[in-house]
């Protein structure tokens, strides 16, 4: 499997992969469809902010409760591994002093982008598509 960070246009649905086909859906049924996409839509443009306050928070308690209990804790108050909230604290390592917190960027690309494997250059030009209204995302593709 394959991951790769893409976009799409919000305002044109111009995507990589091609856009969902609306066409056999009844009238209503589309309409309705096509109005949650755009709220859920919304609701991604929140999810960077979300996960970067998320993430500074779980810094700041893992500094009181240091690493063992800090995992304990992880588990009782939110069945959560370690792993989960590495994540989220790199991202807000990366992001929370960036203006690109609010921009449409799902978390599975937040992560990505936060991590050494994404070339400054190609996350700088995601940041910059982003800030031009295109939805960056992650896609996993089956090789084989």
């Amino acid at each position: 499997m394959i991951t790769r960070i893409g976009y799409t246009d919000m305002n044109t649905n111009e995507s990589i992969t091609p856009p969902f086909d609306y066409s056999s859906l009844e009238p209503a049924a589309r309409a309705d469809v096509q109005r949650q996409t755009a709220e859920i839509r919304q609701y991604v443009k929140q999810t960077a902010q979300t996960v970067i306050e998320i993430g500074t928070r779980l810094m700041s308690v893992k500094e009181y409760l240091g690493h063992g209990k800090f995992v304990e804790w992880l588990a009782r108050e939110f069945c959560w591994t370690e792993r989960t909230a590495q994540k989220m604290m790199l991202v807000a390592r990366e992001f929370r002093n960036d203006s690109s917190s609010y921009l449409p960027i799902s978390a599975s690309a937040l992560y990505l982008l936060a991590s050494d494997t994404v070339p400054d250059e190609v996350r700088d030009e995601l940041i910059a598509q982003a800030r031009a209204g295109q939805y960056v995302r992650s896609e996993e593709r089956r090789v084989g």
